[in-house]
């Protein structure tokens, strides 16, 4: 679905399901994108960014059907939020930790020269 925009006034009630559907099947289909890339730990290509997305506008309520599914998938990206946390974090420590050894390690810009006389 390229076009994420949903505008359905006046809609009968099979049509406006059906866009609520559709919008958390993109809403799944992105928390699973992101699971599996931090189940990836480092991926090999990183995936270009999505400028092109639009937020759904759905004015109406959820239907009553699908709010167990809305709310698995709201559990799901707080889950996804909490270990992106948790990995920026890691990284931001191996950083620091890079950081240091790198600053701690001898400077080999210029000569140095032992004498070995004595």
């Amino acid at each position: 679905m390229t076009d994420r925009t949903l505008r359905l006034a006046g809609a009968d009630t099979a049509t406006w399901d059906d866009a609520w559907a559709d919008a958390l099947t993109a809403l799944e289909l992105d928390v699973a994108r992101a699971e599996e890339l931090l189940a990836a730990g480092t991926p090999a290509e990183l995936p270009a960014p999505r400028p092109d997305w639009v937020a759904p506008e759905l004015s109406g309520p959820l239907p009553e059907r699908l709010r167990a599914r809305a709310e698995a998938i709201a559990a799901r990206q707080l889950r996804v939020a909490e270990d992106l946390s948790r990995a920026i974090a890691a990284a931001r420590t191996e950083l620091r930790l890079a950081e240091r050894l790198q600053s701690n390690t001898l400077d080999r810009s210029t000569p140095a020269f032992l004498d070995a006389s004595f």
